[in-house]
């Protein structure tokens, strides 16, 4: 019975990570469908920027050093100490979104200024508009974050993909039933309150799992000196990867209209299978990876590691080809409604080809920069990041001139490749190899079979499903099922020992959200002594 509860629990996490993701991608299509490339979207894009820059920030950068200390303070001094160091960093981070939010707000046209210059006159006011509107996310999502992390490291991992259901739908109903009274402004008042029941939702669950707030600074005060030890370089690192997005909407302001929108749209698109399997197996892997160091067990934390990097390749490597020989169908079936018409989709697949370059990189540098994390090294992945924006910013100016939007995506892929070529050596300085010749044939295997699952579904798309768009959406759909059984039954037939240690790697995972959701209270420091 126990062992079916379990297994309940696993799928009740599949299925919330699922459906948020999915509602996500509602969200992106309704907003496409209504606004389109147009300037109000572009306006949209960069007031959001600024939210989502720091929310990235903020996220990396606690998801990377609370759960580790506050495990530790938990297992050997007790759940208090644990609950006191939380309580100290939502005092601190608080009071310092507020003053980041004060900022904003007297200063949101210059900042907006700064982000777009290139921008019309009368679409930065409309982007000034929506950032004030959208300032108070950043205190809210602080807050979230830091509790999502508590609750992570309490083996509720539900929790992060559950919450992102209220606010799609809130985005998804402001944008529908909002827009004809008050237009673009709908679609921020919809992000609004959409993270306000996040921000609700999470804290119920907190105060469910028995977390009680707590003034006592002085406790947790060797706790925090270690959290902003380690906090530094990732915010640092966090931040400058984050130049990235700045850098990229500044250059794009200079292109046609509707540019800007093309790479946000396209960049969502890639994303939504590296949100659904890159981020879920790093999210994953990152407490088994803590746990063989603190172990430490080097020979365990090598092992695994191997084994996530080659789950994470055999899913990667035939997405990356399908985006790349489908991107104008794709974009078709998913954008192209009401606003977001023909030219639409050309700028975004075209920048979308190139974006999908970049998927086996981001998902190698999300889980080679958390086993960095793991080993409480934050240092190298922010020297590796500032390396991998210099290198994307010069190569973006250099590509822009020529191939416009598609520069900037095909830069963004390079500078990712780099960095990972940088983390891959990094690692191998400390001892831990991970590019043996197992590896390199395993990689040449999955790029083999997707190259031939690519051409085969390239043709099939092209001499079967075109007669009219009706039939090009179901010779798409048709063509995705092909592919996937396509390409998982080269694996089984032609390399079965590969698929054999996959099958069972992947029964690991499950093994372990099994355990994870069963982890007992740890035990006060005193029942530990010897």
């Amino acid at each position: 019975m126990q062992k079916y509860e379990a297994l309940k629990a696993v799928a009740i996490v599949v299925i919330a990570t699922c459906c948020g993701r999915i509602l996500g991608f509602v969200r992106e299509l309704v907003i496409a469908a209504r606004y389109g490339t147009e300037a109000e979207n572009d306006a949209l894009i960069v007031a959001l920027s600024l939210p989502d820059i720091i929310l990235g920030i903020i996220a990396v950068a606690l998801s990377t050093t609370l759960i580790p200390i506050y495990i530790e303070a938990r297992n050997k001094r007790g759940e208090s100490l644990g609950q006191n160091f939380i309580s100290a960093l939502l005092i601190i981070v608080v009071c310092l979104t507020i003053l980041i939010s004060l900022l904003a707000y007297f200063k949101a046209f210059s900042i907006i200024d700064v982000l777009a210059s290139s921008l019309p006159e009368e679409t930065k006011l409309i982007s000034a508009k929506l950032f004030i509107i959208l300032i108070p996310i950043t205190l809210l999502t602080s807050v979230i974050s830091i509790f999502g992390g508590y609750l992570q490291a309490n083996a509720l991992f539900f929790i992060p993909a559950f919450i992102s259901i209220p606010l799609n739908l809130a985005v998804v109903s402001s944008t529908l039933f909002l827009d004809e009274e008050i237009g673009i402004y709908a679609v921020a008042w919809g992000y609004l309150i959409g993270t306000l029941l996040q921000f609700l939702i999470v804290c119920l669950f907190v105060l469910k799992k028995g977390f009680h707030f707590t003034l006592n600074i002085s406790e947790a005060q060797s706790l925090l000196k270690q959290a902003v030890i380690l906090l530094i370089p990732v915010l640092i690192g966090s931040s400058v990867l984050q130049l990235n997005v700045l850098a990229r909407n500044y250059l794009a302001a200079g292109l046609p209209e509707g540019s800007i929108s093309a790479l946000y749209f396209a960049d969502k698109l890639m994303l939504f299978p590296h949100s659904v399997f890159i981020l879920s197996l790093s999210v994953v892997a990152f407490p088994s990876l803590a746990e063989a160091v603190a172990l430490n067990n080097q020979e365990e934390f090598i092992d695994s590691l191997k084994k996530w990097v080659n789950i994470l390749l055999l899913l990667v490597m035939p997405l990356t080809i399908a985006f790349v020989v489908l991107n104008t169908p794709i974009v078709q079936l998913v954008y192209e409604h009401g606003s977001f018409d023909s030219r639409s989709t050309v700028l975004t697949s075209q920048t979308l080809q190139f974006y999908a370059l970049a998927l086996p990189a981001y998902g190698l540098r999300e889980l080679l920069s958390r086993a960095f994390y793991s080993l409480k090294d934050t240092r190298t992945p922010m020297i590796n990041g500032v390396i991998g924006v210099a290198v994307n910013i010069i190569l973006s100016y250099c590509l822009v001139g020529k191939m416009q939007h598609r520069g900037l995506a095909l830069a963004a892929a390079l500078s990712a490749t780099i960095t990972v070529v940088l983390l891959f050596n990094d690692l191998e300085k400390k001892g831990i190899q991970l590019i043996n010749l197992e590896l390199v044939k395993n990689f040449i295997k999955y790029s083999g079979y997707s190259a031939v699952m690519g051409v085969t579904v390239y043709l099939f798309y092209r001499y079967v499903g075109g007669v009219s768009f009706y039939s090009e959406e179901i010779g798409l759909l048709l063509c995705i099922f092909l592919g996937c059984a396509l390409y998982f039954a080269a694996v089984a037939i032609l390399s079965p020992e590969i698929a054999g240690v996959q099958i069972g790697r992947l029964k690991e995972i499950i093994r372990l959200q099994t355990n994870k959701s069963h982890i007992t209270e740890p035990k006060d420091e005193s029942s530990n002594e010897h």
